[in-house]
């Protein structure tokens, strides 16, 4: 199982939204930094301009180290730079299942939980993790699975993500089950993601050019 995975947002380039293939020299170099493993990329379905980059790493300190190399990191931000127009936020997050199997779906949701400032001194961000980890539970033993896990950045904020066939089989899903719908009743989630930099709005989708989907954001 990864040890981190980091998910980084740009605000995408037009370059990049017409041809994704712009980004494999930044990628090249990646693959060759130490505990590096896999790597995707692409666009939100939702919105046709926010790219994510994730990259699996063995140790939050590989890519710390990576960001601290002198020579390495500033060569980095050269690459990405046809591709995206702004910073990336980024997260890290140690899943506590294995994320491949979705993140190499054709489509990939991706669910950001935290409790609203209303209901915190009510409810646990554990209680909602139980509930969230029972619903992904149920896509486990499906075709592309599911994985769950908290943000380094921020131990408030969880991160889901479920592999789908189709944005459509993740619609029907949660319009039928009663358990997804339960648990946005009851403890009011509020699933945004930290902001983007500027004006510009969240995701993106991978290596394999697979969608991406995310509460409601999916990847391509």
């Amino acid at each position: 199982m990864p040890g981190v995975v980091e998910i980084a947002r740009f605000p995408s380039s037009e370059a990049y939204q017409k041809d994704p293939s712009i980004i494999n020299p930044a990628l090249e170099l990646l693959t060759t930094i130490k505990g590096s493993h896999e790597i995707f990329h692409g666009l939100q379905v939702e919105d046709k301009k926010t790219l994510y980059l994730l990259v699996i790493w063995d140790r939050l300190e590989d890519h710390k180290n990576f960001i601290n190399d002198p020579v390495a990191y500033p060569l980095l931000a050269k690459l990405l730079g046809p591709s995206v127009t702004a910073p990336a936020v980024l997260l890290h997050v140690p899943f506590t299942s294995d994320p491949l199997s979705p993140f190499r779906a054709p489509i990939t949701e991706f669910v950001y939980a935290s409790v609203n400032a209303e209901l915190s001194a009510t409810v646990d961000i554990k209680e909602v993790d139980a509930r969230l980890q029972a619903v992904s539970d149920k896509r486990l033993g499906t075709k592309h699975g599911a994985a769950l896990g908290r943000t380094i950045e921020n131990d408030g904020l969880s991160v889901g993500t479920l592999g789908w066939d189709s944005v459509q089989e993740h619609i029907d899903w949660v319009t039928i089950d009663p358990e997804v719908v339960d648990i946005d009743i009851h403890f009011n989630l509020s699933t945004s993601m930290p902001a983007m930099p500027d004006r510009c709005i969240s995701q993106q989708q991978r290596d394999r050019r697979d969608p991406i989907y995310d509460s409601p954001v999916h990847w391509l």
